[in-house]
């Protein structure tokens, strides 16, 4: 009998690391969509008419750049909103590509920003990974800070020194 119930409880808690892991797989990483047409974009210096932009870092360098569809309202102390013109977008890209480790990254730069439902709602674009997105209604949005991973001692903290690490 204890045989029994030992095999269902480690058959239960396995179905249910499964979901949490699922789950938490789903919250974050699906928002963003990787794609070289938002990298080019972003490269070429062209602002989207109609998007709101936001910068994550400093106003000389900026750690992260998201434009966000009208109606959309970011509500995150890691962002601040601007209205940049091409020369800046310039600028800030040219000194976000100059991040220590930026050569080595082999994914796009630029990503699509994604609903619930799959649907465009803003671009994304940083040298580092994407950060957790999360949606506090249906047209108000949480990004965190981005993740740098340089220097190393540093791995595994967020740009605001926050431990990121899963307990």
């Amino acid at each position: 009998m204890f045989g029994f119930k030992k095999t269902n409880i480690r058959r239960h808690g396995m179905i249910a690391a499964a979901l949490i892991l699922v789950a938490g797989c789903a919250i974050g990483g699906s928002h963003f969509k990787r794609l070289l047409s938002v990298s080019d974009s972003f490269e070429q210096y062209q602002l989207i008419p109609g998007y709101q932009y936001f910068i994550s870092g400093s106003d000389y360098k900026p750690v992260a750049i998201v434009g966000l569809a009208n109606g959309y309202t970011l509500s995150s102390p890691h962002w601040q909103a601007v209205q940049p013109d091409e020369a800046q977008l310039k600028a800030w890209i040219e000194r976000m590509r100059l991040q220590p480790g930026a050569e080595y990254n082999v994914e796009p730069n630029g990503a699509e920003i994604l609903d619930n439902q799959g649907n465009r709602i803003g671009v994304w674009y940083s040298v580092w990974e994407t950060p957790l997105l999360r949606f506090k209604s249906e047209k108000e949005i949480y990004i965190s800070m981005p993740m740098t991973v340089f220097p190393a001692s540093n791995k595994n903290k967020g740009n605001d020194g926050d431990d990121i690490r899963p307990e």
